[in-house]
C-alpha cells in the first residue's frame, strides 16, 4: 500500500510542475498522473475500513469524540504549519491583509497552493465515511453501487444548481465512489482473494468505460452533460482505476524501500509541495534553464523536505492524539457511568 501511495504523491508533485497542455496530452497524463488523488481516496477507504474492523468499532463508536477529534488532529497538525506558510507568503509577496473572518474562511477552504482542497475534503471524509463503512460492510456490492449512484446524483445536482468550481473542489461528495471502492475492496478481501476470470472481465469492462470517457471528453473535446468540472477525475473517469487497483491490492511481490518510505510520508510531502509551488518552483526555474531537469529537482526537494517533516511531525502528532483520545475517552466513560 505504501508503494502505491509513494508513486501517487510523486505523481501529485509531477502534475503541479509547469507542463504545457500539449505535453500533458502527449504524455497521457489523464490516464495515470491525474489519477493520483482518486487512488489516494481508494486507499483511504481501504485503510479506514481496516482500522475500524481491527478496533471492532460500532457505528456509534465511529462518531465518538475521541475518534472524531483524533482523526481530525492527524490531518490538522501537519497541515497547520503549511497553511501558516501560505498565509505568510501572501502577506509578504502580495501585500494581502486578512481579517479574523478571512483567516477562518481561508483555513476552512484549505488556504492557497496546488491541492489545497485536500484538507477540507478529508475533514468531511472523517464525518461521512462511517456511514459508508457501515453500509458496505452489510452489503458490499449493493453498497458500492449505491454510492456510485449517489456520486452521479451529486454531479447532476451540482450542474442543475450551477455550482462553481470554487465550491465543487471542496466537496467530498465528488469522491464518494472511489472512497466506497476502497471500502468494498477491504470487505471482499482484495489482498487475500484473487478474482475469478468472470470477475476480471467485469473489472476490465468497467476500466475501459473510464478510459473511453477520458478519451472522448479530454482528447476529442466533447462536453459532458454534468461531469463538466474536473472532468478527468470525475466519477466516470475514475472507473479507469477499478481493474488496476483490484490487481495491485492483491500484489505484494513488487517492492521498493525508497518509494514505500515516500508513501509513508505522502501527506507531509503533500503539505510541503502546497507551500513549495507558491514560490519555490519559480526559484528553481530561474536557476535551472532545462525545465525537465528543474522538474526533477522539484520532485526531489519536495520529497526530501516532506520526508524530514514526516520524521519530525509524526511522533509529536502521535503523542498529542494519544493524550487527547485518552482524555476524551475518560470523559465519555464518566458520562456513561454517571460519574462526576
Amino acid at each position: 500500500m505504501d508503494l502505491i501511495k509513494g508513486l501517487c504523491i510523486i505523481f501529485v508533485v509531477v502534475t503541479h510542475c509547469g507542463w504545457d497542455e500539449s505535453e500533458r496530452r502527449f504524455l497521457l497524463f489523464p490516464y495515470w498522473i491525474e489519477m493520483a488523488v482518486p487512488i489516494f481516496m481508494v486507499i483511504t477507504g481501504y485503510n479506514i475500513s481496516g482500522s475500524f474492523e481491527r478496533k471492532e468499532y460500532t457505528l456509534h463508536k465511529c462518531y465518538s469524540p475521541s475518534r472524531i477529534v483524533g482523526s481530525f488532529l492527524r490531518f490538522f497538525i501537519p497541515f497547520l504549519p503549511a497553511w501558516i506558510f501560505t498565509v505568510m507568503v501572501r502577506i509578504i509577496e502580495k501585500g494581502m491583509c486578512f481579517s479574523i473572518y478571512q483567516l477562518i474562511k481561508d483555513f476552512l477552504s484549505g488556504g492557497a497552493g496546488p491541492g489545497s482542497y485536500y484538507f477540507p475534503v478529508m475533514i468531511q471524509v472523517i464525518v461521512i465515511f462511517p456511514l459508508m463503512w457501515f453500509t458496505i460492510k452489510k452489503k458490499p456490492l449493493a453498497g458500492l453501487i449505491l454510492f456510485f449512484v449517489l456520486n452521479v446524483s451529486f454531479e447532476i445536482v451540482k450542474t442543475v444548481c450551477g455550482m462553481s468550481v470554487r465550491y465543487y473542489r471542496l466537496c467530498s461528495f465528488r469522491y464518494l465512489f472511489v472512497l466506497a471502492y476502497g471500502c468494498y475492496l477491504y470487505f471482499i478481501g482484495a489482498r487475500e482473494n484473487k478474482p475469478r476470470i468472470g470477475t476480471w472481465f467485469v473489472h476490465v469492462i468497467i476500466g475501459l468505460v473510464g478510459a473511453v470517457y477520458i478519451f472522448f471528453f479530454y482528447y476529442l473535446g466533447f462536453t459532458p452533460l454534468f461531469t463538466n468540472l474536473w472532468t478527468v477525475t470525475s466519477v466516470f473517469a475514475t472507473l479507469l482505476i477499478v481493474p488496476i487497483l483490484r490487481f495491485l491490492f492483491g500484489e505484494d511481490k513488487i517492492t521498493s524501500r525508497v518509494i514505500e518510505e515516500i508513501g509513508k510520508a505522502s501527506y507531509n510531502i503533500f503539505c510541503v509541495q502546497m507551500v513549495f509551488f507558491m514560490k519555490g518552483d519559480a526559484i528553481v526555474s530561474s536557476m535551472i534553464k532545462n525545465k525537465y531537469v528543474g522538474f526533477g529537482v522539484i520532485i526531489i526537494v519536495c520529497c526530501l523536505i516532506g520526508y524530514l517533516y514526516y520524521l519530525i511531525e509524526t511522533p509529536i502528532t502521535k503523542r498529542m492524539c494519544s493524550r487527547i483520545e485518552r482524555m476524551l475517552g475518560c470523559v465519555n466513560l464518566s458520562k456513561q457511568t454517571g460519574g462526576d
